[in-house]
């Protein structure tokens, strides 16, 4: 009944509490002001630097190589999964309390709190760790991959330093600053040598378990317990609350005019109508999802010249292992928190993310009567999968 399954979602969402609830629990927290010291005008700008989405991540060194009897493994409704209290996972509400300073408040350590940190690092991948952070505001570093440091690559010397001169003739350190949940903080710890670190800033939420609970179950059991477009229904209902919780209220669109010379021609009208998200939660979800992932994958990866983890796309795992040699991971067909053997191929090549061919043998531990290659590539029409 809404435009969007987004918004179907949020209304029926709203239907578990009552209207005081509702407004205490998610208020806007772009209506909030900080002072200047925080350098952003308002605790939602604040906290949205924290978002961040999915880890799609081929392993360095494992790329264009031909890897045998492997297994991918699927996370039943990741997001659905780490918004369930089956998870253990606990969520920010209600208003933040900021401090300032190179400390976390023993308020923000307690296991009924959430908080958001900014810090300031240089970094080093731990030995046989794998990397997920991401540069996406500076020059220096390409948005796309995952750092193994924090150090500045010169492509004359072939070299990494730790200072870099900018285009005035300063002298900078590589110290980075960054935004983080409280869970993508404490993955940061162990996944990489943190050197010069110092907090400057971090505000802290009330938490609570099972805030989804009674939304989830309904799709949850629609789901197991239905097919056809019933089922497909309760899958969008599950999988689509999540994102209207990181929604801004950015409505700018073009407007459409002729110009002189007769052609069509757009001008950029901004607008801020919509109905904002509450953005900690939305933040501390897709935290959550990639820790989830994350943490399986590391449990798997041996190094680069050794059987295990390849290459992992947001909800899903390829190793080149056998079904029963994967660890870390429970499985089962529909559960949530639990991993669907999705495929088992035996012969794969990954080329670099969402591209790779897996020539699939098994489906959930079932022969296929056929087997196939199953073709990714981002932007590639299924005519041009077929005829390669």
């Amino acid at each position: 009944t809404e435009l969007t399954i987004g918004a179907c979602c949020l209304k029926e969402f709203k239907r578990c509490y009552d209207k005081v609830d509702y407004e205490n629990f998610f208020p806007d927290l772009y209506d909030i002001p900080l002072e200047q010291m925080y350098d952003y005008p308002t605790a939602g700008d604040y906290i949205k630097r924290s978002y961040k989405g999915g880890w799609c991540y081929l392993v360095k060194g494992k790329e264009n190589k031909q890897y045998h009897n492997g297994t991918t493994a699927d996370v039943n409704s990741l997001y659905p999964s780490v918004m369930s209290s089956e998870s253990g996972s606990r969520y920010p509400v209600g208003r933040p309390i900021f401090w300032n300073g190179n400390y976390i408040p023993n308020q923000a350590k307690n296991e009924d709190a959430y908080f958001f940190i900014r810090i300031k690092t240089r970094f080093y991948i731990k030995p046989n760790k794998l990397p997920f952070i991401q540069i996406k505001s500076s020059l220096l570093y390409k948005p796309t991959e995952y750092l193994e440091t924090s150090d500045v690559y010169d492509n004359k010397t072939g070299e990494y330093y730790t200072h870099y001169t900018d285009l005035d003739g300063n002298l900078h350190d590589t110290r980075v600053e960054m935004t983080l949940t409280m869970t993508d903080y404490q993955l940061l710890k162990d996944h990489y040598n943190l050197v010069d670190f110092e907090i400057l800033d971090g505000c802290w939420f009330k938490s609570v378990s099972g805030l989804f609970d009674e939304y989830m179950e309904k799709y949850k059991k629609q789901k197991m317990t239905s097919v056809g477009a019933p089922r497909q229904l309760a899958k969008l209902f599950l999988n689509n609350l999540y994102g209207k919780f990181a929604s801004s209220d950015d409505s700018s669109f073009k407007k459409a005019f002729v110009r002189e010379d007769g052609a069509i021609g757009f001008i950029g009208i901004e607008a801020h109508e919509k109905e904002v998200g509450y953005i900690p939660i939305g933040s501390a979800i897709t935290s959550y999802a990639r820790n989830f992932t994350i943490r399986a994958a590391q449990k798997n990866y041996h190094g680069v010249n050794e059987r295990g983890f390849i290459y992992a796309d947001t909800d899903s795992i390829h190793c080149d292992l056998e079904p029963e040699e994967i660890e870390g991971i429970t499985v089962h067909p529909t559960n949530f928190c639990c991993w669907a053997l999705e495929s088992c191929w035996d012969e794969g090549i990954f080329v670099r993310q969402k591209t790779y061919i897996e020539h699939v043998t098994h489906k959930d531990l079932e022969p296929v009567e056929k087997p196939y290659y199953d073709v990714k590539c981002a932007g590639m029409p299924e005519k041009s999968k077929d005829l390669f």
